[in-house]
């Protein structure tokens, strides 16, 4: 396993075509974007929103003691908050 600042997916292809790892951990990359995986496999690489390694969700918990919060991506920490503004989707049930 690997992890750390591995912020594309043609990154953490190499390092897998490389034999340097058989798995990438991400944790900074999917608080930026929750969607990386899926747009990766996609290949939708351009729409992935980026880390930008401000540090500022580890601050918020770890030095405020505060609900961690993301600079590029407002809904980290307030998931209710815009869950709750969002239009509720149904879908029919297949028979």
């Amino acid at each position: 396993m690997i992890s750390g600042k591995i912020m594309t997916p043609t990154l953490a292809e190499q390092i897998l075509q490389d034999g340097d790892a058989d798995y990438i951990c991400s944790a900074r990359t999917l608080i930026a974007d929750p969607f990386w995986p899926t747009k990766a496999k996609e290949g939708r690489v351009e729409d992935i929103c980026p880390c930008i390694c401000d540090d500022r969700c580890l601050e918020d918990v770890m030095i405020d003691f505060q609900p961690m919060s993301c600079t590029v991506n407002p809904m980290v920490g307030k998931e209710v908050e815009f869950h709750a503004k969002q239009p509720r989707v149904t879908r029919r049930r297949k028979s």
